[in-house]
């Protein structure tokens, strides 16, 4: 065990003594609307990473994001974020390294969209925003991706609806001329409440509007059995302090076309919970082939078999970190991944304003 990764607890344990103040920077606009408004967090991380086929390796990674929200009228607002590495969607994290600082070079935007409420019990989103999209893990969607495109969703007291018309490729000429290439997204989601149980269940698609070759070129190094589309299916279950809650997928691709997690939490008081999840991803699963899926197991993020284990800690309203334990294999050893045996030990400290 490394000198660093015994003072890291400790430089955490001090940290969590600090309770920082909570502060909305806020300009107000006309007729009493709060007009502009700056928002922001960051998160420190360190992580290390064994295997049976590779060496132990750890390291210290930073993200920081921050952000406008501006309202226009009582309709119509819009939002802009900035992130480092922004030229990745694969993660937004850059490794310490004071003798390196090209990872300054990628801080740009990430996401920017505007919103309009005008319409009874409907958003609607255009531009670069979250998925709007039922999904209780980073399975289907990392917390951190922005689809680009328009979605909407509409809204009742137990059932509503969510849509949207994502774009991956606009006037692109792989030398065959120009062509898009494009999804569409479809969720009809219920929800309802029996006393203290909350219980929401959704059934959805995303539908590849592209040929084969415009979908396999938006997202190089894809493999010639392609994902296409991806039925989908979510259940939330909340009862008090327990949640339990599960997410399948299933492509058109003609074989390792299944992806679940069935993952269980439980919070214990109002500082300390506990996360247990089940990982199966099987390699053409996923839109994309995976493409916006989580990435924080170690190796590939498809073709993987696995379990995390996290413990989570609430310092302040603004303050919060976690422990995360991460143990993969390869689902197929047929299809040349990089999962065989590898175990993850992730610390995350976050901090919003």
């Amino acid at each position: 065990m490394t000198t660093k990764f015994i003072y890291l607890p400790i430089a955490l344990s001090v940290m969590a003594l600090v309770k920082p103040a909570h502060a909305d920077v806020t300009i107000e606009g006309l007729n009493g609307l709060e007009a502009v408004k700056l928002f922001g967090d960051m998160r420190m991380r360190f992580e290390r990473t064994d295997g049976d086929t590779i060496d132990t390796t750890s390291r210290a990674r930073l993200r920081a994001r921050f952000g406008i929200k501006y309202a226009a009228t009582e309709n119509w607002s819009a939002q802009m974020r900035f992130r480092t590495t922004s030229s990745q969607h694969d993660s937004t994290h850059q490794t310490f390294g004071i003798t390196n600082t090209t990872d300054n070079d990628d801080f740009g935007l990430d996401r920017a969209f505007m919103k309009y409420t005008g319409i009874n019990n409907t958003r609607v989103y255009i531009g670069k925003a979250a998925a709007v999209y039922m999904h209780s893990s980073e399975l289907l969607f990392r917390d951190d991706i922005a689809l680009e495109g328009v979605q909407a969703n509409w809204t009742n007291n137990t059932f509503s609806v969510n849509a949207g018309h994502i774009i991956l490729e606009e006037n692109v000429d792989n030398g065959e001329g120009k062509r898009d290439a494009s999804w569409q997204q479809l969720q009809g989601v219920y929800a309802a409440q029996f006393n203290d149980i909350k219980f929401k269940a959704g059934i959805g698609g995303i539908f590849v509007s592209a040929s084969d070759t415009a979908y396999a070129s938006a997202e190089s190094g894809l493999d010639d059995d392609q994902a296409g589309n991806v039925m989908t299916y979510n259940a939330d279950l909340r009862m008090g302090p327990f949640r339990l809650a599960a997410d399948y997928y299933t492509s058109e691709a003609q074989s390792d076309n299944t992806a679940y997690t069935v993952h269980a939490r439980y919070q214990i008081n109002k500082e300390f919970g506990v996360r247990f999840y089940i990982l199966h991803t099987e390699a053409y699963a996923l839109p994309m082939n995976g493409a916006f899926t989580q990435t924080n197991t170690p190796g590939s993020y498809t073709n993987i078999k696995g379990t995390r284990v996290q413990l989570d800690y609430k310092i302040a309203d603004n303050l919060n970190a976690d422990l995360r334990w991460y143990s993969v294999d390869n689902l197929n050893k047929d299809i040349a991944t990089n999962n065989e045996g590898r175990d993850r030990l992730q610390v995350n400290l976050n901090m919003k304003f």
